[in-house]
């Protein structure tokens, strides 16, 4: 045997042992075996003593002792973790769907639940915001509050943080469409000419 073989076969077999250390690598932290997952464990694992280096996808694609391993490794985690439908009966299959329908319409209850006790916050938070304010005379009592108000929505309408509603003359949040201030609010602050 001349010497480039012997060189050619040692590194061959250093390579197999570089694969192997990352497939047990993988499969030690429970990740998926292909030659590109393989490919980036080498060059991570490979040390410089031992005359390693790592492999490219390519390198492992070409070789069909390296590319059998990942295979092997591959078919062997598959076998054993995923399942399919054909290995579910039928029973077993509607027993499952029957679960999940269970799930998805206690999600739907919930979920309607929690839409209704949003909408009992914003129409509460509305009340105490309106009696608030219509407990004050803005044209009398709070000039500066006046001026300070409008210039903050005024921003907010600048921003297209808040609109409009044509609607209901009020100020809504534009990505929520939540409630901020009553039209005639809006109105008291000469931001809105006229109410519905």
């Amino acid at each position: 045997m001349s010497n480039a073989s012997k060189y050619q076969q040692s590194q061959k077999e250093i390579s197999i042992e570089l694969i192997k250390d990352a497939i047990k690598h993988i499969q030690g932290l429970g990740g998926i075996v292909n030659q590109s997952s393989v490919s980036r464990v080498t060059f991570d694992l490979a040390d410089v003593s031992k005359k390693q280096k790592g492999l490219t996808p390519s390198a492992i694609s070409k070789n069909e002792i390296y590319r059998g391993l990942v295979d092997e490794a591959s078919h062997y985690k598959n076998i054993n973790t995923h399942t399919t439908l054909k290995d579910y009966s039928e029973a077993d299959i509607r027993i499952q769907l029957a679960s999940l329908r269970v799930k998805y319409s206690l999600l739907k209850d919930e979920n309607k639940i929690l839409k209704d006790k949003q909408q009992d916050y914003q129409e509460q938070e509305f009340m105490e915001q309106k009696t608030i304010l219509q407990g004050i005379n803005i044209d009398e009592e709070g000039h500066l509050f006046k001026h300070a108000l409008k210039d903050i929505v005024n921003t907010l309408l600048l921003e297209n943080i808040t609109y409009i509603d044509s609607n209901t003359s009020s100020l809504k949040l534009s990505i929520y469409d939540t409630l901020l201030l009553d039209g005639m609010i809006l109105h008291k602050l000469g931001i809105v000419k006229d109410t519905l």
